[in-house]
């Protein structure tokens, strides 16, 4: 990992946020040749999407991908994925114990997809 991609990643970690820093990202990993992560990453920026941290309710730590965005208020909705992504997702809980690892997830469910859903 290069030193940029390893400072882009930490930075992502604790702003996960930060859609200028995922479309950077994107681009290092298309010049990697890494085209379903720079998908992913693009995917994430245009939709304000990036998994779940904040698991303290749940008793769990990691990184979370959702079905639906909590009900009344709907939090979380940053984590909730579209049905047809959710059906190329791996079955069961998409808790991953890294934001890259659930983001690897995403991007291999995304890859799945024609790109015209994006």
């Amino acid at each position: 990992m290069t030193s940029d991609l390893a400072r882009l990643q930490k930075h992502l970690d604790e702003s996960p946020h930060d859609v200028p820093s995922r479309l950077v990202l994107a681009d290092l990993f298309e010049e990697q040749g890494q085209l379903d992560r720079a998908r992913c990453q693009r995917w994430l920026s245009r939709r304000q999407k990036w998994p779940d941290s904040d698991l303290r309710p749940f008793k769990q730590t990691g990184w979370h991908w959702w079905s639906c965005p909590d009900q009344p208020k709907r939090a979380r909705e940053h984590a909730a994925l579209p049905l047809e992504v959710q059906q190329q997702m791996p079955r069961g809980e998409w808790l991953y114990p890294t934001r890259a690892e659930a983001e690897a997830a995403l991007a291999a469910a995304l890859a799945k997809l024609p790109a015209t859903a994006d």
